[in-house]
């Protein structure tokens, strides 16, 4: 069993046929998109109110089109993906009617990826900076978000964007999500999850601050001492193995990997394992 992994393609919509190129090349069996695969919308060039239909314009009119024509000339090499914090919740839709079919998405799943090993996902992330709020989560329940992030911003719905704030109370936390989606594990599984794990060489800001997800990396470690966790993969933070110096770390023994991402050279991983 042979995966080529890659997150947060947005950074170059090139970075997508890229990407299928390898998987041919290199002869892979399954190709794993962890998040954030919509072109960067930027406010002043769109205007607030277009937005989203220019994520969704994309969506219908290059990416799903592309993965057809791959899937009808490469039949048995299967595609898993989802959104992730950067692209618009609302028009997950168009990618929904495809589920299956062209691909198979992740967020909350788990679903088959050999007869002996399962893929589950996890897209949401930790509160940021910024704007788009429709992945974020409190990473913990009653947990505020470092200061320099921010709980206010916009949610989509529909083609709109609609002010919000995350009520680190009440609204689910990161940590109660992936109780919920521990809950679908019965077998060996990989981990693809956009936001990566704290205090790792995958989640460091260029001032080297960690930034990701204490209930990711506790969510690894609990399965790893099951013995089921096989590998993690993520991204979300782009320049981490810049400033670490290492695009792979380990928890509880078990890899993790974040390729990170940059907008001339596609970055990606490939594995391997026996099943």
């Amino acid at each position: 069993m042979k995966l080529l992994y890659a997150c947060d393609i947005h950074t170059n919509r090139r970075h997508l046929k890229t990407l299928l190129n390898i998987a041919v090349r290199r002869g892979v069996n399954a190709v794993a998109i962890g998040g954030d695969v919509t072109p960067k919308v930027i406010f002043d060039q769109y205007g607030f109110d277009k937005l989203v239909y220019e994520q969704r314009k994309y969506l219908e009119g290059e990416f799903v089109p592309i993965l057809r024509d791959f899937k009808e000339a490469h039949t048995a090499i299967n595609i898993y993906l989802d959104l992730g914090n950067d692209d618009f919740k609302a028009n997950r839709d168009v990618l929904e009617k495809h589920d299956g079919e062209l691909f198979h998405l992740l967020h909350m799943t788990v679903s088959g990826l050999t007869e002996d090993i399962d893929i589950v996902g996890f897209m949401d992330v930790p509160v940021t900076p910024f704007t788009i709020k429709d992945w974020e989560r409190a990473d913990k329940k009653r947990q505020y978000p470092p200061v320099d992030s921010t709980i206010k911003g916009y949610v989509s719905r529909g083609s709109h964007l609609l002010n919000h704030v995350i009520n680190v109370f009440k609204d689910t936390s990161i940590e109660e999500e992936l109780a919920e989606l521990g809950k679908q594990i019965t077998k060996p599984f990989i981990f693809v999850c956009h936001t990566p794990p704290y205090m790792t060489k995958l989640d460091q800001l260029y001032s080297g601050r960690h930034v990701g997800s204490t209930a990711v990396r506790e969510f690894i470690e609990y399965w790893a001492f099951q013995g089921l966790l096989k590998v993690s993969f993520h991204g979300h933070i782009h320049e981490s193995p810049k400033v670490s110096g290492s695009t792979v770390d380990y928890v509880a023994g078990v890899k993790c990997y974040n390729p990170g991402q940059t907008e001339r050279k596609l970055q990606y991983v490939v594995w391997e394992c026996e099943g």
